[in-house]
């Protein structure tokens, strides 16, 4: 009887231990699983960000040529308009572009 007992116990510790390896395989395998689609989910978000970014980055630049296109005549016209109240006189266009450029 003590044989039986022995026996029972070593079968019973290594269905035991089967069992945690399998607890353990199913707890690794769903880990990677879970790490392989937060990965994915955070690549699709940052190529989300990148796309974002790129476009705004296209609208400054396009914006910033615009103002910078502005500029000329925003110089040409406060230049005429301080030469006409400093003398009484407003200067042709074509004066104040030859002198700004």
């Amino acid at each position: 009887m003590q044989k039986e007992a022995e026996e029972a116990e070593k079968s019973y510790e290594r269905a035991l231990a089967d069992a945690k390896a399998k607890a353990h395989n199913v707890a690794e395998t769903t880990r990677q699983s879970v790490d392989a689609e937060i990965k994915a989910e955070m690549d699709a978000a940052d190529a989300e960000a990148a796309k974002a970014s790129e476009a705004a980055e296209t609208r400054i630049r396009d914006v910033r040529a615009k103002a910078m296109a502005n500029i000329e005549s925003v110089a040409t016209d406060a230049a005429q308009a301080t030469v006409e109240a400093l003398t009484g006189k407003k200067p042709t266009l074509a004066a104040v572009k030859k002198v700004l450029n």
